[in-house]
């Protein structure tokens, strides 16, 4: 059994107004926006309208984050000011049961003349909702010529990764190497990350703890680990692992003991964006993952698969997060709905029956900045497409990122 809530436009979810949250409803982000799940599983969107423009980079978005205990939603809300060509990016910490916002930090500054912003990012919640990880970074160095005459400067700020105690309303900055990449937080306050400075295909996820020099191998394959998760007791790390410099157009699904430091592939390497998205279930009874089929007039058919079944299938890209041990909430297309994992699988949902016609562009992106501002230009268009359209972004590579503009 299924609830689901159809939707038209991206901008028409920045609309829409729901009641507000209620004891024991469960907050998720889904497709850039905050969805709140009832003890019924009905899934309807969270009454708030947070800012639209968002993007995001290897350290993390600007887009609405949940704590795991639906408590708190943190954001990013940009700080206009006069005489500057762009604003400054600051966080903001929304108590779900008070309806109140607060600034929670003062780092972000706007672009000028000659100088970057200073912009904050959310990485990610503690496990227990008592912390937010976020990122201190320097904005975009280089524009259009005929906007920006030159490149900027990057200015000088406390770059870096911080923690922020929700209780005490305090911020720490966190002794990280400066080549540390974030993959995801340990129960215990360490991290899993990467050295930014090994090539790609050679890369091992690695331990790291504040204060030491360097990060330590916890026996992983080596091949640009990401998608990472961790199971809740702290013991078990899933993730997306390329096929290394050998099969660099592969990569397969790992689970990682992290105490016996054993690796296990839950999916053996396929080709590059077949198998996605990997997840485990609150406590740790299922594994999840979204699987490509193949691609229809330029729009790929994905199905989300649970224990090695599937569950659900779309022609779109599918978005998702566990609810509890059986329930998922799924979004794909217009659709946005929670799934029983115990139930059969749910026949494929399209977003229209007409056949569609599509524009897919592919560009390639040679270094950080450009993948990062056609990141930007993607949420910001998504916002504001027509309503028989749709933004849906292609798979991520080293070398580029492709979207798909869906008419319908």
């Amino acid at each position: 059994m299924a609830f689901s809530s159809r939707v038209g436009s991206a901008l028409a979810l920045a609309l829409l107004f729901a009641t507000a949250s209620r004891p024991g409803d469960r907050l998720v982000n889904l497709q850039h926006r905050v969805w709140q799940v009832d003890p019924l599983r009905k899934i309807e969107p969270f009454s708030y309208q947070f800012p639209v423009a968002m993007h995001a980079n290897v350290f993390g978005s600007t887009e609405p984050l949940p704590s795991p205990d639906s408590r708190w939603v943190v954001f990013s809300r940009e700080h206009a000011h006069v005489g500057y060509t762009a604003p400054g990016e600051d966080l903001h910490l929304l108590g779900v049961s008070s309806g109140q916002e607060r600034q929670i930090t003062r780092f972000g500054r706007p672009q000028g003349k000659r100088y970057a912003s200073v912009e904050v990012v959310v990485t990610a919640w503690s496990a227990d909702s008592r912390q937010i990880l976020f990122a201190v970074i320097p904005g975009e160095t280089t524009g259009p010529a005929e906007e920006w005459g030159e490149d900027l400067l990057v200015r000088k700020a406390p770059y870096g990764f911080y923690t922020y105690d929700v209780a005490k309303g305090t911020s720490h900055r966190l002794r990280l190497p400066k080549e540390f990449r974030f993959g995801a937080w340990l129960p215990d306050g360490s991290f899993l990350g990467t050295d930014s400075e090994t090539k790609p295909c050679e890369q091992r996820l690695l331990l790291f703890r504040e204060g030491e020099a360097h990060g330590t191998a916890v026996g992983a394959p080596s091949g640009s680990p990401s998608q990472l998760q961790v199971s809740d007791d702290g013991k078990m790390v899933i993730g997306y692992f390329g096929g290394g410099c050998e099969q660099p157009e592969t990569a397969a699904i790992t689970k990682i003991n992290l105490e016996t430091k054993v690796a296990t592939q839950v999916v053996t390497m396929s080709p590059w964006a077949e198998n996605q998205s990997p997840a485990f279930s609150p406590d740790g009874n299922h594994i999840s993952y979204t699987h490509r089929t193949g691609m229809v007039a330029g729009i790929p058919h994905e199905s989300l698969i649970v224990d090695g079944r599937p569950l659900y299938s779309c022609q779109g890209g599918i978005n998702y997060r566990w609810i509890d041990e059986r329930s998922i909430a799924a979004a794909c297309q217009n659709e946005v709905l929670v799934l029983d994992v115990t139930a059969s699988p749910k026949p494929v949902q399209t977003a229209s029956s007409a056949s569609p016609s599509v524009i897919s562009i592919r560009w390639p992106l040679p270094n950080r900045i450009a993948r990062r501002r056609l990141f930007r230009i993607c949420y910001r268009v998504s916002d504001r497409v027509p309503a028989d359209e749709a933004i849906m972004p292609g798979p991520l590579k080293s070398d580029g990122i492709g979207f798909f503009l869906h008419r319908r």
